[in-house]
């Protein structure tokens, strides 16, 4: 029923950006081509200001979770009878991690495959399931990986987009965790 909603939720989007395409101008199109394609370039003092306005509060709020994350990975049932309101609980992450989402895609774009091969590579490394440490480290893994692949991106090589480099970083570690999840390693 999840799949099937955020695939409806994606059509919906798709075709309301499509009808906001089609009414564009061809300078505001080109805009949106470039702000698909991610990028941590060009952004002004007030937006760093205001993305980080909204981040911290959020990474505090998902840090103050992590004793209900180390219960809810445990499984729903040992959740519930450990006496988390895991369907409360479930609306509150969900919020806390869209409204940051939406932030960092806002003013950069969408960025692919930080946010999906980060978190298990975090895990691998600290060999650890508690989010007291995860948390933490997620967040510091994924700021060095988004900087290394835009210092990547900014090699005098050439202007590759964000999302390239990224997808050829991210994609292979969620290939390999399907793989081994598969028993196929």
């Amino acid at each position: 029923t999840l799949l099937i909603f955020g695939l409806m939720v994606g059509y919906l989007v798709s075709s309301l950006v499509t009808i906001l395409q089609a009414g564009s101008t061809s300078e505001a199109l080109r805009s949106f081509v470039f702000w698909g394609m991610g990028s941590f370039a060009d952004r002004s003092a007030s937006e760093l200001y205001l993305m980080t306005a909204l981040l911290v509060p959020g990474a505090v709020v998902a840090y103050s979770l992590h004793r209900q994350l180390d219960l809810w990975s445990l499984g729903e049932d040992y959740a519930r009878t450990s006496g988390l309101n895991v369907g409360r609980f479930r609306v509150a992450v969900l919020v806390v991690s869209g409204l940051m989402t939406a932030a960092v895609t806002a003013f950069c774009g969408p960025i692919a495959f930080i946010g999906l091969a980060v978190p298990h590579l975090a895990r691998g490394v600290w060999q650890s399931g508690r989010h007291a440490v995860l948390i933490p480290s997620v967040v510091f893994s994924g700021m060095i990986v988004g900087l290394a692949c835009d210092l990547i991106v900014r090699l005098p090589a050439g202007s590759i987009p964000l999302n390239a480099v990224t997808s050829i970083f991210g994609a292979p570690v969620v290939i390999a965790l399907l793989l081994k999840g598969r028993r196929v390693f």
